[in-house]
């Protein structure tokens, strides 16, 4: 399950979790109460990140005859259970949504598609919609270098601010440890708050052609989410 403030879309595909026992053929006599664009939406509003998220979407069927479903698409943030995939007539089934936030970040939108053996409604979709925050905000949120030639010193800068009043920044360090980082003056108001890091990060100058990944690592006083990681990417060009 990176980030901008751009809508994510996160496709689940949940294999394994819904069986179908047997073989279902459809009949007049299926309803499965679903509204009619096959969306079942939830809207989560705003929650931390690393906050626990979970949904219960009841699904009737009011019809004569069960109705089978099951998962066709996936994603590692979400898990629907239980394991069942028939809703007997006149039963409803209840499918909870259990998501990991500690990755996502931003306005997110989480879908799981089911089909179903209901002609008129073969598909059904469970949405999770809302913004996850994270403890702090990052610009930019993945600290990419580009393609670079070996040997120079490469730099480039990154600006980190707490999400909220409540939000403090403990430390900043490199995963590997092989990161410069120096800490670098600004105007702006929030740093003079000392509400805003600015940071000067260097690639170590001893790296062949190839691609590299680090992190930084910023510590923060959130219970949710103590250690939230920034991405840093570079590919260094042969000689």
């Amino acid at each position: 399950m990176t980030m901008s403030s751009m809508a994510k879309k996160y496709y689940l595909i949940l294999p394994g979790l819904f069986l179908l026992v047997g073989c279902f053929v459809a009949r007049p006599e299926l309803s499965l109460e679903i509204p009619p664009n096959g969306i079942m939406r939830h809207e989560f509003g705003r929650i931390a990140a690393g906050a626990p998220l979970s949904k219960t979407f009841v699904i009737a069927n009011p019809g004569s005859q069960p109705i089978g479903l099951q998962a066709k698409s996936a994603s590692c943030s979400c898990l629907v259970s239980p394991a069942a995939g028939v809703i007997t007539a006149g039963q409803s089934l209840a499918m909870a949504a259990r998501v990991d936030t500690r990755a996502l970040r931003g306005p997110v939108e989480l879908v799981a598609v089911f089909a179903t053996t209901e002609p008129d409604r073969p598909y059904l979709q469970l949405v999770l919609s809302g913004e996850v925050v994270p403890p702090v905000r990052v610009q930019p949120e993945v600290l990419y270098f580009g393609q670079l030639a070996p040997g120079a010193n490469h730099v480039r800068h990154i600006e980190i601010e707490p999400s909220g009043p409540e939000q403090r920044i403990r430390r900043i360090r490199s995963a590997s440890g092989r990161l410069g980082l120096r800490q670098i003056a600004s105007r702006s108001k929030l740093a003079k708050q000392k509400r805003l890091v600015t940071l000067e990060v260097t690639l170590p100058q001893d790296l062949g052609s190839g691609g590299f990944e680090d992190q930084l690592l910023i510590e923060t006083n959130d219970p949710l989410l103590a250690v939230y990681p920034v991405p840093v990417l570079a590919i260094l060009l042969p000689n």
